[in-house]
C-alpha cells in the first residue's frame, strides 16, 4: 500500500469522524469536487510516480506492512458498510455523510490510480474510470450502488451521446438548410460529369444561368433568415458548389471563415458508364433507382465511381454524424452539387423509402428548410415475448 492509499482510506474515515461526532471538520460534496479539480492528469502522473520512488526507498519492515494493511483493510470495510447504508438508523444526516464519504474515497482514489478498483463491491470488479465515462454519456451500467455513484458526482444519469447518427434521426441538435449548387458549364452543355478528378475544375463552374439561380438561392436564405447570427456553410468542394456557398455568404454577410469546404461525403454521385453522356440518359438511372436502392450503374474504364442510392446514404449518414457532433443549436447550409445528395439525405430524414428519392428531386439552386416536424417519431422497440391470448397448444 502506498502513501496515497492512505490518503484514501483517511478521506473516508474523515467522514465518518464528523458524523459519529468525533471531528468537527467535515469531508463534504465540494471537498470532493475540489479533490478532482485539484490536479492535472500530468500532476497526477507526476506525484504518482514520485510516491512510487518515495516508497521504494523506505521499504518497512514485513511485520510493519503487515499492520497497515490490517488497518487499512479494517477502515475500508468500516467505509464500506457505511456507504452500502448500514447505518440507516442515524436518519438523513447519515445518508449525507455516506454520500460525502464516497465522494471523498471515490476523489482519492481518481486523483491517485486512475481506477475505481478499489471499490470491488460498490462499483464492480471490471469498472474502470473509461467505462464509467462512457456508462454515463451513453447508456447506464447497472452494478450494484451505481446509482449513488452517479449521485456522489453530479452526473446526470439521462445524457445521451452524440455522434451516433441514425436514419431517420432520433432529434436534430442543429438547425439545417439544403440548397443545390446553380447550374454548371458541364450541365449546360447537357453532359454528365460526375468524375471527381474533374470536380475542381472550370468546366464544373458555375455558368451564367448558375450564377442567376445562386443568387436567387442566396436571396431566398437571407430572407428565410437563415443566416441571422451568422451560420455555417458546409460546400462540395466541387467548384460549382464551392462558388455557389462564396454568393451565400457574400449575400448574407457571413465571413469566409464559416464556409467549411467538404472534400469527399458531398461528392457528386458518380453514375459510372452514364459520364459523358447526354443528361436526358440520366432517367435511366433513376428508372433502376425505384427498382432498388442497391442496384448501381454500370461501371465505367476511366475510373468514374458507379454508385448506387445505398451508397450515397452511407456518404450523407457520414456526413450527418460529423454534423451533429460537431455542432450543437447551429444553422448549417449544406450545398451540394448535384440533386441526388439531397434527395436521398432528405428521404432518410423523413424515413421515405430510398428507392423513392427521386421524389424529392432538387433543382438547381433549389434551397429547402428540414423541417423538423417531418422527422417522423421514433417506433418504440419490439419486445422479445410474445403474449399468449388464446389455450394452449394454439398459441
Amino acid at each position: 500500500m502506498t502513501t496515497c492509499s492512505v490518503a484514501l482510506f483517511a478521506a473516508t474515515d474523515l467522514a465518518l469522524r464528523r458524523f459519529s461526532g468525533r471531528s468537527r471538520r467535515c469531508c463534504s460534496a465540494d471537498d470532493g469536487n475540489r479533490l478532482l479539480a485539484r490536479k492535472t492528469k500530468q500532476q497526477r502522473v507526476t506525484h504518482f510516480l514520485a510516491l512510487n520512488r518515495e516508497e521504494r526507498r523506505r521499504d518497512p519492515e514485513p511485520s510493519a506492512k503487515e499492520e497497515i494493511q490490517r488497518r487499512e483493510s479494517n477502515e475500508l470495510e468500516e467505509g464500506q458498510n457505511f456507504v452500502r447504508g448500514q447505518s440507516n438508523d442515524r436518519g438523513r444526516d447519515g445518508g449525507e455523510a455516506a454520500r460525502a464519504a464516497f465522494k471523498c474515497a471515490l476523489a482519492a482514489s481518481l486523483l491517485c490510480f486512475g481506477t475505481l478498483d478499489f471499490l470491488p463491491e460498490l462499483a464492480g470488479e471490471e469498472l474502470k474510470r473509461r467505462e464509467l465515462l462512457l456508462g454515463v454519456t451513453e447508456f447506464r451500467i447497472h452494478v450494484p450502488h451505481m446509482t449513488m455513484l452517479l449521485n456522489a458526482l453530479g452526473i446526470n444519469q439521462h445524457a445521451h451521446a452524440a455522434g451516433l447518427f441514425q436514419m431517420p434521426p432520433v432529434r436534430l441538435n442543429n438547425r439545417y438548410y439544403l440548397v443545390r449548387a446553380g447550374e454548371s458549364e458541364f450541365e449546360t452543355k447537357g453532359i454528365i460529369n460526375t468524375n471527381p478528378v474533374t470536380k475542381t475544375s472550370i468546366d464544373n463552374g458555375l455558368s451564367e444561368l448558375g450564377k442567376r439561380q445562386t443568387a436567387k438561392a442566396a436571396s431566398k436564405l437571407k430572407d428565410l433568415g437563415a443566416c441571422d447570427g451568422s451560420c455555417w456553410i458546409w460546400p462540395s468542394i466541387t467548384q460549382r458548389a464551392y462558388q455557389t456557398a462564396e454568393i451565400i455568404a457574400y449575400a448574407n454577410n457571413v465571413g469566409r471563415s464559416r464556409i467549411v469546404p467538404e472534400y469527399s461525403f458531398l461528392d457528386a454521385r458518380g453514375l459510372g458508364a452514364y459520364e459523358g453522356k447526354q443528361l436526358a440518359d440520366i432517367k435511366e438511372v433513376y428508372t433502376t433507382d425505384a427498382v432498388s436502392p442497391n442496384l448501381r450503374p454500370p461501371p465505367y474504364t476511366d475510373g468514374t465511381p458507379n454508385e448506387s442510392v445505398a451508397d450515397v446514404f452511407v456518404r450523407v449518414t457520414q456526413l450527418m454524424s460529423i454534423l451533429e457532433t460537431q455542432y450543437f443549436g447551429d444553422t448549417i447550409v449544406i450545398v451540394s452539387p448535384d440533386s441526388d445528395n439531397l434527395s436521398v439525405l432528405q428521404a432518410g430524414l423523413i424515413g421515405l423509402d430510398l428507392h423513392r428519392h427521386i421524389e424529392l428531386a432538387f433543382a438547381p439552386g433549389e434551397v429547402r428548410l428540414v423541417d423538423p416536424l417531418s422527422i417522423p417519431v421514433p417506433r418504440p422497440a419490439v419486445s422479445g415475448l410474445i403474449k399468449c391470448t388464446g389455450k394452449l397448444p394454439q398459441c
